[in-house]
């Protein structure tokens, strides 16, 4: 992915079968404690509870969220046991309004300084990167 996994901090983690009030919760906790300003706290937590909402519906239910600093970013992944996601540019167009579902990744690259897809075969992990300097209010996709 051409950056660099270098932790500042150590891996957060949390199963998803504990639900996404917990999910909610690490990535609140770990990016008030990275220093973002409160609005960019919400951002990045709603985007951490569509990716995970997502793992949940489309993974059956079994997957983790792990959350983590590098020095320059806060990273959220989500990885899940699912069939995997077959097109790596979901959610970069905007979703249907005629459609009641298919907006997580479109949430989360909109509120996201980069989403990055892995799936191969079986499961998919998504991470979530988001800036901790001055910039962190630039939005990218």
């Amino acid at each position: 992915m051409g950056r660099s996994l270098l932790q500042t901090s150590p891996v957060q983690l949390v199963d998803l079968r504990a639900g996404l009030v917990e999910v909610r919760q690490l990535v609140r906790r770990t990016a008030v404690e990275a220093g973002l300003p409160p609005a960019r706290v919400a951002e990045i937590v709603l985007a951490a509870h569509e990716v995970a909402m997502n793992a949940l519906t489309h993974g059956r239910g079994q997957g983790a969220v792990r959350v983590w600093t590098t020095g320059s970013e806060l990273v959220c992944e989500v990885e899940d046991r699912g069939p995997g996601i077959s097109d790596p540019d979901s959610g970069l167009l905007p979703p249907s309004p005629t459609k009641a579902r298919g907006r997580g990744l479109w949430i989360a690259r909109q509120l996201s300084q980069a989403v990055e897809i892995e799936s191969a075969g079986r499961g998919a992990r998504v991470r979530l990167r988001v800036n901790l300097g001055r910039d962190a209010r630039r939005r990218a996709r």
